[in-house]
């Protein structure tokens, strides 16, 4: 994320560009909560809470940034799902309103990143010759290059748990895969080429909407006793799903 911000040169154009696109995030996310909330039901609270947070939830960080070099503009949706997965997906999650917390939100690694990218992509603003140091920019740039490797070894770990036989018989497990990687990206698609959106700003958010079922999905789930077994199951398929 602070990579992607460095790299890009600053502009007027490209600071709108970037708050257009987390203005779009917030209402496509808050669109994904509506329609979960109709198209996902449960008899078990617990199962329908956690079936809701895997199709509202994306792994547009891990997967997202790798599949689209205009990461900048990714940047501002991995800002906006990180927003409110640490909101309402805590809430969701919980089932307690008691549990959100301002710290966590702000605090959590895809918005610190984008604070941290932003502030570098303005401050030619105030110093116009600018610069981050090589020596700084090595290591940023090659931890970066682990964006793509890493998460794949968590979906691996994922991979090698997966009970095949009770997943076979797990339908809904595919019904919320298909909302996923398939209806949403494709309503997404519909909606933001009817408004008129167009080029690297209709990319970036077409793809952040397409992703996988995010990884927070089973570790949320984990931590408030969710099913964590079925999210388990539910991230590991996602990914080798068709799109």
């Amino acid at each position: 994320l602070i990579k992607s911000f460095v790299d890009i040169p600053f502009s007027m154009e490209k600071l709108r560009d970037l708050f257009l696109v987390l203005l779009i995030a917030f209402l496509m996310h808050g669109g994904m909560i509506l329609l979960s909330k109709v198209l996902v039901r449960d008899s078990d609270d617990a199962r329908q809470r956690m079936l809701r947070f895997a199709v509202i939830f994306s792994n547009a960080g891990y997967m997202g940034l790798p599949l689209h070099e205009g990461t900048f503009l990714c940047g501002a949706y991995i800002a906006a799902f990180n927003t409110m997965a640490w909101s309402y997906g805590i809430i969701l999650m919980s089932g307690d309103r008691k549990t959100l917390s301002p710290k966590r939100i702000l605090l959590s690694p895809g918005l610190l990143g984008v604070g941290i990218g932003l502030c570098l992509f303005l401050l030619p603003l105030v110093w116009k010759d600018f610069a981050l140091p090589e020596l700084i920019f090595a290591p940023i740039r090659h931890l970066a290059a682990l964006n793509t490797p890493l998460p794949m070894i968590v979906v691996g770990f994922y991979l090698a748990d997966i009970d095949f036989k009770a997943l076979l018989h797990d339908l809904k497990s595919f019904y919320v895969v298909l909302l996923r990687i398939v209806v949403m990206p494709l309503l997404t698609f519909g909606i933001l080429y009817v408004c008129g959106l167009r080029g690297s700003m209709l990319v970036s958010l077409v793809i952040s909407a397409s992703t996988p079922v995010a990884a927070l999905t089973t570790m949320f789930a984990a931590k408030y006793d969710r099913y964590p077994h079925s999210s388990g199951n539910i991230v590991s398929i996602s990914p080798t799903a068709p799109r």
